[in-house]
C-alpha cells in the first residue's frame, strides 16, 4: 500500500539538520509585528465607510420639475396662506402650474381638521371711498372699543360687527369712509348689530393675544361676544357690508347655531380663534435655480411683522415622481430616509 507521506510536496528536514540565523531571526520579529498589524488595518479599512462626492449631471430631459409638498401653519389663516414660486433673481414666477388644496386647522400642532377652504373670488376696490354711497353727518364718527370694555360692551350686545385696523394700515385708511357710510345705513335701517372699531396698535394684546389678528383691516362680526366664523372676505362696499349682516342676522333666527346643530348660517360659532391653514399639493416649475415660499400675502390687507406668526410644520417635501411601494423597497433602508427627510420613522 502507498504511504500518504509519499504524495508530501513539502518535506520537512530534521531539525538536527537546521541552524538559526541572525538575519532569519530579525526577519522573524519582524514578520511577528508587522502581520499582525496589516491584519488589524485591513480589517479596519474594511469595516469603516467611506464617502465620496461625486457631481452628476442630472439625464433627465423633462423641461419641469415637480415639488410635492405638505406645510400646516399653525397661526396663518388660510385666507392669508399663500405659494410663491420665485427665479434666481428674485423675481415672481408666473408660468407655473399649481395644485393645491388648502385646508382650515386648529390646535397645538394644527392635527385638528375643520373644513377645506375656497377662495371667494372678488374684484379688487383700488379706491374704496367710492364704495361709500350713505351721507355722513358732520362729525360723526364710529365707536371705538378698547382693551378695558372690548368684552364687557359686546357682550350686550344682540350682534356686533367690528373692524379691526391700524393707522399706518393703508387699506384701513381706504377703507374708513366705506365703514363710516356703512354704521350710518346700518342704524337707518334699524339692523340689530352694532358697529365699532379697534385701533390694533394701542390694544395689541385685544388683537395679538385674544383675536389673533393675521391683517389689516379685519371686519370680525360678534354674538353677544362670540366671535362668529369665517371673518368677512367679500368686496368692501357699503351695500355688500350691509347684505352680509342681514344675512347673517336673517339666518340666525334667535342666535348661531349650537354646537350640537349643523351649521345653517352665513357664520357659525368660531369655536377656534387660533385657526391654521394646511397647505399641501404639487407644484411643477422649470429646471432653473429658484425656491419657492409659503408666506403671508394679500392683496387688500397689511401685516404687522412683529404680530403675524408663521410658526409652521413640514409634514412632507419631495421632488419628481412619488415613488411606488415596489420601487422603495429597492432603495436600501439607511438612504431612504434621505429621500423624504421629514417622514417619520
Amino acid at each position: 500500500m502507498v504511504k500518504l507521506t509519499s504524495f508530501d510536496f513539502f518535506r520537512k528536514l530534521p531539525r538536527e539538520y537546521t541552524y538559526g540565523t541572525a538575519s532569519g531571526g530579525i526577519l522573524s520579529i519582524l514578520v511577528l509585528v508587522i502581520v499582525p498589524m496589516l491584519i488589524f488595518l485591513e480589517t479596519l479599512t474594511f469595516l469603516s465607510g467611506e464617502i465620496q462626492t461625486d457631481i452628476v449631471i442630472d439625464p433627465n430631459s423633462e423641461e419641469n420639475l415637480r415639488i410635492n409638498f405638505n406645510v400646516t401653519m399653525l397661526e396663518l389663516p388660510c385666507q392669508f396662506t399663500e405659494v410663491d414660486v420665485y427665479n434666481f433673481f428674485g423675481a415672481k414666477r408666473l408660468d407655473i402650474e399649481k395644485d393645491i388644496q388648502k385646508a382650515v386647522v386648529t390646535g397645538q400642532m394644527g392635527e385638528k381638521f375643520l373644513h377645506y377652504h375656497y377662495e371667494i373670488p372678488r374684484p379688487p376696490v383700488e379706491n374704496q371711498s367710492k364704495a361709500a354711497k350713505t351721507s355722513v353727518p358732520p362729525g360723526f364718527e364710529v365707536k371705538s372699543l378698547s382693551q378695558e370694555n372690548f368684552t364687557k360692551i359686546l357682550a350686550e350686545d344682540k350682534f356686533s360687527f367690528v373692524n379691526f385696523h391700524a393707522g399706518w394700515c393703508h387699506w384701513c385708511r381706504e377703507l374708513q369712509p366705506v365703514w363710516k357710510s356703512f354704521a350710518v345705513a346700518a342704524e337707518e335701517k334699524n339692523l340689530n348689530v352694532n358697529i365699532y372699531n379697534v385701533h390694533c396698535p394701542d390694544n395689541p394684546q385685544l388683537c395679538d393675544s385674544e383675536q389673533k389678528i393675521a391683517g389689516y383691516p379685519t371686519l370680525r362680526m360678534f354674538h353677544q361676544g362670540t366671535a362668529l366664523h369665517p371673518d368677512f372676505q367679500y368686496l368692501r362696499a357699503e351695500d355688500v357690508l350691509l347684505k352680509y349682516v342681514e344675512k347673517v342676522i336673517v339666518d340666525s333666527h334667535d342666535g348661531p347655531p349650537t354646537r350640537s346643530e349643523k351649521p345653517r348660517a352665513v357664520a357659525a360659532i368660531r369655536e377656534h380663534v387660533e385657526e391654521g391653514c394646511n397647505v399641501a399639493g404639487t407644484l411643477y416649475v422649470k429646471r432653473v435655480p429658484g425656491n419657492f415660499v409659503v408666506l403671508a400675502n394679500s392683496r387688500d390687507h397689511n401685516f404687522d411683522p412683529k404680530g403675524t406668526n408663521t410658526t409652521h410644520v413640514i409634514h412632507h417635501l419631495t421632488f419628481g415622481d412619488q415613488l411606488t411601494p415596489a420601487q422603495l423597497k429597492q432603495i436600501p433602508k439607511n438612504a431612504r430616509h434621505d429621500i423624504d427627510p421629514f417622514q417619520k420613522e
